[in-house]
């Protein structure tokens, strides 16, 4: 069986364990291979497949791996045969235009963003592509572009298509370009954008470049703006509205679609302990291979001692909301202070 459909399977079935929405977004994806070309999608395999092969040609770029061929983990060949497989019937176009991907840190959300980007650069067929890494901070909007840029000099076949600048990204063959964005002025238009990568869109104090970006894709035949973030610590900012939006995406309870949307969020279910490190995988679907159980376990350890570390823990590595960064006291702690006699 086809690894993306596998991956699903495998979710929906239990042998993978996943929170509530992964596996609504598996069930989605098996519901739409059986009902999809009714309202106009099917699944093209073969797509998939070579986007998953261009994925897997392409080279680690930092770390213990850094020289040696990316093996996609199964929900990572989920996400990427997902984007390229779901077709349009007719056009042959793609079908999802919005991607929102979150998870915990170091599940490889921005390698794989710099894959699509240096793909939809030279192969995705567009004339005069033009991709952009947005974020507010020059610095936030450089970790993609400069992922994609290792992995071209890392990768001589690629270097054959890609010229490597300081401050862009160039393809000879159809005169394309990727940079980064981080400034754009009010009431400016923006460029013509077919492909915008959005990062860690949780720190974002507004929605102003996301706006942006949308923006300038309405030109684009088949235009794709993938949004990677994990969890934040503003509960009425602009991110968690947007996830709330894509959450009721994939929720079946909900009664909002969105059929040219992808949505892959891993996090823990209302109800779990997030002390056991038993459910900690739903956040982190790459762990033990990315992230080590034990750098969890130590970071675990530390939130424990420190008020001030375990909001941090929970948002970075267990992509949960919360409503500040630091708090001096626990809730758990107060709890336990009840009682007249305190105030005797």
């Amino acid at each position: 069986m086809f690894s993306v459909h596998k991956y699903a399977e495998d979710v929906v079935a239990g042998r993978v364990l996943t929170g509530k929405p992964a596996r609504w977004a598996c069930e989605r994806h098996l519901r739409d291979l059986e009902t999809g070309r009714e309202r106009g999608f099917y699944f093209d395999d073969e797509k998939a497949s070579e986007f998953l092969r261009f994925a897997r040609l392409q080279k680690h770029t930092k770390g213990k791996w850094a020289g040696q061929y990316f093996v996609p983990e199964p929900f990572q060949e989920f996400f990427l045969g997902s984007l390229q497989g779901w077709r349009r019937i007719g056009s042959g176009l793609r079908r999802y235009r919005e991607v929102w991907v979150q998870t915990a840190k170091k599940q490889g959300k921005s390698f794989l963003e710099a894959i699509i980007a240096n793909w939809m650069l030279a192969f995705d067929g567009e004339e005069a592509p033009y991709i952009v890494s947005a974020a507010t901070k020059a610095k936030q909007a450089r970790v993609v572009f400069e992922a994609a840029q290792e992995m071209v000099q890392k990768n001589s076949d690629l270097a054959e298509f890609i010229t490597i600048y300081k401050h862009s990204l160039w393809s000879r063959g159809n005169n394309g370009v990727f940079i980064p964005l981080t400034r754009a002025r009010r009431g400016e238009d923006g460029p013509s954008i077919s492909c915008g990568l959005l990062d860690e869109v949780h720190e974002w104090p507004d929605g102003f470049m996301w706006k942006i970006v949308h923006s300038g894709m309405v030109a684009r035949e088949q235009p794709l703006l993938i949004a990677a973030t994990t969890a934040g610590f503003n509960m009425y900012g602009f991110a968690k509205e947007k996830y709330d939006y894509y959450r009721s995406i994939v929720d079946p309870r909900s009664g909002i679609e969105n059929e040219y949307a992808f949505v892959f969020i891993a996090e823990m279910d209302e109800g779990d302990d997030w002390k056991d490190e038993g459910v900690w995988i739903k956040s982190n679907p790459c762990m033990d291979v990315t992230v080590p159980r034990e750098t969890l376990r130590e970071k675990f350890q530390t939130a424990l001692a420190s008020t001030s570390e375990e909001n941090n823990f929970k948002v970075k590595h267990l992509n949960m909301w919360v409503g500040q960064a630091e708090r001096w006291l626990r809730i758990e702690d107060w709890d336990q202070c009840g009682g007249e006699e305190h105030f005797a």
